[in-house]
């Protein structure tokens, strides 16, 4: 991990950012084309299918009402993660389909992360922080910034929830078997973003609420959610009407 200068106590100075280099040849971005769009999901399918054992919808019901974001490695020009982000001003969550949903989660602004995915070559190394999953985890939040989110929601396997606590989800308690991904038990867990949004209160401050940082793209108008599926399958209706 690269990081700045330092005052000889190992801080940070001033006006120094100490994550700067953490997702350099890294890019991260809200899909809006075909190609981006079929290599993450061909991702989401080679992950969650070695994760649950057998092969899942790709894409399901849900992809139609969200936002589908990536990571691209520069030098291959791979997508190597993925994450969706469901606004439920559109419609149910997936989660609702397991859980009776808390009633301070079905007011004000509220999203539901699933689907986060990274090809296993671009996980975290015993030697250095997450980059894919953070960088990920940043356009989120920036996102969740520009809609002026109230709430986050995701469903955790157990042995992810440690991580979802570090970055400020509560545990709810809630657990069932996730019927979409082989039944494997999930947890609810919430983030009430309008107070911790900011990420002031984390280690990681200045990563995830600080510097504005070029590899993490939002774009100044959010394209509709959705809006990348329509456009992919209206592509291929074309392509085969081409080939016939």
């Amino acid at each position: 991990m690269a990081s700045g200068e330092t005052n000889g106590r190992g801080a940070a100075r001033p006006g120094r950012d100490p994550y700067a280099g953490l997702t350099a040849g890294l890019r991260f971005f809200v899909i809006d084309d075909n190609a981006a769009a079929r290599a993450a999901l061909d991702v989401r399918l080679g992950v969650y299918t070695r994760k649950v054992g057998e092969p899942i919808e790709v894409p399901d019901e849900f992809d139609t009402r969200s936002w589908l974001l990536a990571a691209e490695h520069l030098a291959s020009r791979k997508i190597v993660g993925t994450m969706r982000i469901t606004p439920r001003d559109r419609g149910p969550f997936e989660c609702e389909q397991f859980f009776d949903l808390p009633l301070r989660l079905r007011q004000g602004v509220a999203v539901e992360i699933t689907r986060f995915a990274i090809l296993p070559a671009y996980r975290r190394r015993p030697d250095s922080l997450p980059a894919v999953s953070l960088g990920l985890f940043r356009l989120s939040t920036d996102l969740c910034r520009r809609i002026d989110a109230d709430w986050v929601v995701i469903a955790s396997r157990e042995e992810q929830i440690e991580t979802y606590r570090w970055l400020g989800f509560e545990q709810t308690g809630l657990i069932t078997d996730y019927g979409s991904l082989a039944g494997a038990p999930h947890e609810l867990l919430w983030h009430d973003f309008k107070k911790l949004g900011s990420f002031e209160w984390h280690g990681l401050h200045e990563f995830f609420g600080g510097h504005g940082r070029p590899e993490i793209v939002l774009p100044e108008t959010l394209p509709e959610p959705g809006l990348w599926l329509r456009r992919l399958r209206h592509g291929r209706t074309a392509a085969a009407g081409n080939a016939s």
